[in-house]
């Protein structure tokens, strides 16, 4: 094949990952479709019951246990992880030379 026709392979192949990066900007998320809806879930709460902040019971839904549990895991996930010793187990392999 001659050099013109490399040439025009490449430029082709440019042109078409231009295109495919410039429609990939365009490209709008689930992160973009869903932005602000919690904050629009917060103020529909506040307008349906604006004295909930005075409010001063404790909230409940979860047994002590679970409770503990899921706090003693969070804990944890701020230290780093222990590095485990790396064991290696080797079997017998002789060099199967004949003798």
């Amino acid at each position: 094949m001659s050099g013109l026709g490399w040439k025009n392979l490449i430029f082709r192949g440019l042109i078409l990952g231009a295109v495919v990066v410039g429609v990939a900007g365009c490209y709008a998320s689930a992160l973009e479709e869903d932005f602000g809806r919690s904050v629009r879930n917060n103020m529909a709460q506040q307008i349906i019951n604006p004295q909930a902040a005075l409010d001063t019971r404790p909230t409940t839904g979860l047994p002590p246990d679970t409770a503990v549990n899921l706090y003693e895991k969070y804990e944890k996930s701020f230290k780093p992880e222990e590095k485990k010793p790396f064991i290696s187990i080797t079997t017998g392999g002789g060099s199967g030379g004949s003798q």
